[in-house]
């Protein structure tokens, strides 16, 4: 017979009938009943009725209908093997000690009367996937492989599913414990090689509230999401969305990309989160951030794109990296860059053609090579409005400009030195020259230093008196200068205009040729520094004039005729 716990019980309920030998009814008086029934537990009770011929059983069932099953779970882990079995929501394997685990086995027990059904359970597995789901008690997972468990699923069957619910949650390596989930939902992540290293478990009655943990976090499976982007380009228009990596825009077309969106979708429930991304254009600069589709750019303005950033906001920002490379005019493809740092160029007037964007698990490794992801302004000396100017890209400044530092070759400190039979203050005007050139850039260099390094070449008072102006490429060469022959007039007076100083070899007439250092540029003028102290010629000049008195003898050679010469660094 069946009672349920609470029920009042007598020896009398269970005791149908019984008959002698002779067919003559027995009374339970007459009979000796040995065993005994607790009906406040649950549980299968015999009770045994006899007397000296008579032998006969009954079983009775105390069944408790509030009665929830047990529900068991062992895991095998890293560097541990088999933990001892778990129950009831309690943690089976390790939280804190970066251990993976291996495989598992579940089971039930104590399922109430009435009730029939089992649990399964599959696991995704390192190198595998997803296993083929077992069964009650059946293992999931790998032993001895050292493969990790990534995610499970759990469900149950029979009519224990119609009753009951299964809840589980994961302890994700780089997240934590995860949020509650149920009935046969993926617990863990997919497609990130994270490990799973500890589970609970627990069965809730159809209508009962789920378990909640405050440590959980607001999301029980966590893949990647999909990334999709599209561009704008130059007599294409808007070209078809792309995705997770894909090329958007054109290779070897020459084409500039003018506008982009980008958007992330397929997000995991519970990930918050989107993506901010912003375009550096031509003629406009750095524009400001948009988000999740917005364009970044211009349309029907023929402005190209040159550089851009991308980063992700919320918990996909926590979770995931967001790599980038851009196809650049002149460079091809520069390296991956990710999370807000700059891609392309920038002050280059380069236009950027296509890009390839990626999410990626937080930490993991670039999808390719990272050099040269961003190519910016580089440190060094420009023209800026007839002045030369340094550009410090550190600090994205302009740190110090072009200031001539005038030399003498008269100066007593160096004028009576000896150099091959000649004094310096008699053939020392080119190497006086080269060097208030080489000082305005900044690098302090005497008259001397120069004429020291030049003699040692041979190109000094190399057999008579002086030097030729190939002489003095040589020394910029070597203080890192370089330079160019100029081969008329107005080129001269093009690159004056814009601050680059020059030297020129000019004929005084009696056979007398001497080198003088120009600066500057102002209505057909230029400014002659004369290293004999300003005294042979000097002073406010036109460039006709300074041209027209060029000395063309023979030693002022160097690749071609070079007896006027542009300086830059």
């Amino acid at each position: 017979m069946k009672i349920n716990v609470g029920d009042s019980f007598s020896n009398v309920q269970a005791f149908v009938s019984a008959t002698d030998q002779n067919g003559a009814a027995l009374a339970l008086s007459h009979l000796h009943v040995s065993g005994t029934v607790d009906p406040t537990k649950a549980g299968s009770y015999t009770l045994t009725f006899t007397n000296e011929k008579l032998v006969k059983t009954a079983l009775v069932t105390v069944s408790d209908p509030t009665a929830v099953p047990d529900v068991e779970y062992s895991t095998q882990i890293q560097n541990i093997g088999w933990d001892s079995v778990s129950k009831n929501g309690a943690l089976s394997g390790t939280s804190g000690k970066s251990l993976r685990m291996e495989a598992i086995k579940i089971n039930l027990s104590h399922l109430p009367d009435g009730l029939t059904g089992g649990i399964s359970y599959s696991t995704y597995v390192q190198n595998i996937g997803w296993q083929s789901e077992v069964s009650d008690g059946a293992i999931s997972g790998t032993v001895g492989k050292s493969l990790r468990v990534e995610a499970i699923k759990i469900r149950l069957t029979g009519t224990l599913a119609s009753t009951y619910s299964i809840y589980y949650r994961t302890y994700a390596q780089n997240i934590g414990w995860m949020n509650w989930t149920s009935d046969g939902a993926i617990s863990g992540t997919s497609g990130m090689s994270l490990r799973v290293e500890a589970l609970e478990i627990q069965l809730v009655k159809k209508g009962n509230k789920a378990p909640a943990s405050p440590d959980s976090s607001t999301f029980s499976n966590l893949f990647l999401p999909t990334i999709a982007y599209q561009s704008h380009i130059q007599n294409i228009g808007w070209q078809s969305e792309v995705k997770n990596g894909a090329i958007s825009g054109t290779v070897g077309k020459a084409l500039r990309l003018e506008a982009l969106r980008v958007s992330v979708a397929n997000l995991p429930t519970g990930v918050s989160g989107g993506i901010t991304y912003q375009a550096h254009v031509q003629n406009i600069g750095w524009q400001s951030p948009v988000q999740n589709g917005q364009l970044a750019g211009t349309e029907g303005k023929s402005l190209r794109v040159e550089a851009l950033n991308i980063k992700l906001t919320g918990d996909l920002n926590k979770y995931f990296d967001v790599w980038y490379q851009s196809q650049v005019q002149g460079y091809g493809w520069l390296g991956w860059t990710a999370d807000g740092k700059n891609s392309g160029t920038t002050a280059l007037g380069l236009r950027m053609e296509s890009v390839k964007i990626v999410l990626v698990p937080k930490g993991q490794a670039a999808p390719g090579s990272t050099k040269t992801s961003f190519i910016a302004k580089p440190s060094g000396w420009e023209s800026v409005n007839g002045t030369l100017k340094y550009y410090d890209a550190g600090s994205k400044k302009y740190t110090k400009q072009f200031s001539l530092v005038y030399y003498s070759q008269l100066d007593p400190r160096w004028s009576g030195k000896y150099y091959g039979g000649y004094t310096f203050r008699e053939s020392g005007c080119g190497q006086a020259s080269i060097a208030m050139i080489i000082s305005g850039f900044g690098t302090s260099v005497t008259p001397p230093t120069v004429a020291n390094y030049t003699y040692s070449k041979g190109l000094f008072n190399d057999g008579s008196a002086g030097s030729d102006e190939s002489s003095l490429t040589t020394a910029a060469k070597k203080w890192g200068l370089s330079y160019k022959v100029m081969g008329s007039s107005s080129q001269l007076a093009s690159y004056l205009q814009k601050g680059y100083p020059a030297t020129v070899c000019i004929d005084l007439g009696y056979g007398e040729r001497h080198i003088v250092a120009l600066t500057g540029y102002s209505n057909g003028y230029t400014t002659v520094h004369d290293p004999w102290n300003n005294l042979l010629f000097s002073g406010k000049h036109t460039v006709s004039e300074v041209w027209s008195r060029l000395s063309w003898l023979q030693g002022n050679k160097d690749m071609g005729a070079s007896a006027a010469v542009v300086y830059y660094k």
